[in-house]
This record gives structure tokens, sequence and C-alpha cells, in this order.
């Protein structure tokens, strides 16, 4: 009996056939040569170790038997892919441009969620979101840097045996510091925007100032990295956007929260 490699549609199934040499002598052959004397039938030819050593097929033939075996593995992949490609093209030639171009960008937005909630649950995303806004409760203004620290910080609480909610939030901070960048920052981004590189709430809860703040927000979105607004610019895009006049009361307390003095004019906040 020898070693062999069992194949089946190109595919190895067991790489090894697993034997035990036993010598002639040994009380295993003994027992099989009696049975078999028993039932008259000719004697076994046993082999030697040597003639078994022998027998082993070389490491080159069996790496050359594995490489076959992948070939026409990947040549049946490879031929059914490009069915798929084929048929794909053609169905696409039979549909609209724009049709295309929004069930790709769904598709490709579908592809984008299902690995944000691979990575991140879904049920932990508020728990994440609480723990966000409680950084923001320190700083109204945070780089991505600065809030993975904070969420790091979280991860460290020890809560109370009982307090189930912050072992909630607990853990989902230890999980969020963990995730790919990509997947916090979706998180992130549903309580905060990004203003060049740094977050800043998307509210902060004052509803007769959040109009004025989008404003100024969005000023600084639309200008380079490190710019500087003035009061005048504020006033005039408050009026154009928002067709009221603000006070001075409500401009200084939208720039405060926001932004930093710089001579005559503001300069948002770093985030560090």
């Amino acid at each position: 009996m020898t070693p062999s490699l069992t194949f089946w549609m190109g595919e190895i199934l067991k790489p090894w056939v697993v034997l035990q040499y036993h010598p002639i002598d040994s009380p295993l052959s003994n027992k099989i040569k009696q049975k078999m004397a028993v039932e008259v039938v000719k004697n076994a030819q046993f082999m030697t170790r040597s003639d078994y050593l022998h027998s082993l097929p070389s490491r080159k033939l069996a790496d050359e038997t594995v490489t076959r075996a992948s070939s026409m593995r990947m040549q049946k992949l490879g031929k059914k892919f490009s069915m798929m490609i084929d048929s794909q093209a053609s169905d696409s030639v039979e549909t609209k441009t724009e049709h295309n171009a929004d069930s790709s960008s769904k598709r490709d937005g579908d592809v984008i969620q299902s690995l944000a909630e691979q990575s991140i649950p879904i049920e932990t995303h508020k728990h994440i979101r609480r723990g966000v806004l409680e950084i923001f409760n320190y700083k109204t203004v945070l780089s991505f840097q600065s809030i993975v620290s904070g969420l790091q910080g979280i991860a460290c609480w020890s809560p109370l045996k009982n307090d189930v909610k912050t072992r909630l939030l607990v853990n989902a901070a230890a999980l969020a510091v963990s995730a790919p960048e990509k997947d916090l920052r979706s998180v992130i981004e549903q309580v905060a925007v990004r203003v060049h590189g740094v977050y800043v709430l998307k509210t902060a809860g004052d509803p007769a100032l959040d109009p004025l703040r989008n404003v100024v927000i969005s000023l600084y979105q639309a200008r380079e990295p490190n710019a500087k607004l003035r009061k005048k610019k504020v006033k005039q895009a408050a009026q154009s956007c928002l067709n009221i006049d603000i006070s001075d009361n409500e401009y200084y307390q939208v720039m405060r929260e926001l932004c930093i003095p710089k001579k005559f004019s503001w300069e948002l906040k770093s985030g560090e």
C-alpha cells in the first residue's frame, strides 16, 4: 500500500493518506498473515522499510500535482468570471446611463454601509455618539485625533457594577478606537460636521443661534484652511442667507464658540 493524492474536479481533497509502517514480524503483521492463511489466501507481499520509503512520491512531484490542480481551478474561475463580466456588460447596454449611475451609487453605498456595520455594529452607534458628545462638552472644536484620545479615555473608565448605561458606553468607546478610521469618522459625522480637518457639532442646542452658526461654518468650509473671517463678512452672509440683521451679542456668542480672535479677524480653533 502506498500513499497517494486524492483528486476530484481538479481540487485536492486530502493532500496525504496517513500510513504507518509495521515490520513483517510485528504483532499486527502476524495477525493478518494468520487470518489470510486460515482463509486459504496467498500470503501477502509485505513491504520492507526501504521499499516503503522509496514508494513515497517526491516533493517535486507533489508540488507539480498541486500546481496543475490549482491551474485547472483558476482556469475554471477565470472562464466563469469572464462570462459574468460579459453578461453584466450586455445588461448595461440595454439600460440608460442615468439609471446605471444611480444603481451603481446605490450598490457602492450599500457595500460601504455593510462594511461599516461589520466594523461598528449599528446598535453601538448611539453609545459612540454619546461618547463623542461627552468629549465635545470640554471643547467645542476637536480634531479627529482629539476625539480618538477622548474615546480612549472613556474606554478606561471603571463603571459601577450596576451602571449598565456607562458600561455600554465604555465598551462602545473601546470598540470605536480599534475600528478603521473611515468607519469611526462615519459615526462621528452623525453628530458633527468636518471643517478642514477638525469637527464641530452640527448643533449647539440653541435654536436661536444655530442658523447663524451654520452660516459661519459654511463660510469656513468654503475657504482654504486657516482662513480668517471678519465681522463685516459674517454679517453680510447672515443678511444674505438668513435675511436678518444679527446683533453683536449673537455674533460674539457664535464666534467665541468656534474661533479664536486674530487682531481684527477670527480664525477657526485648531481642535487640539
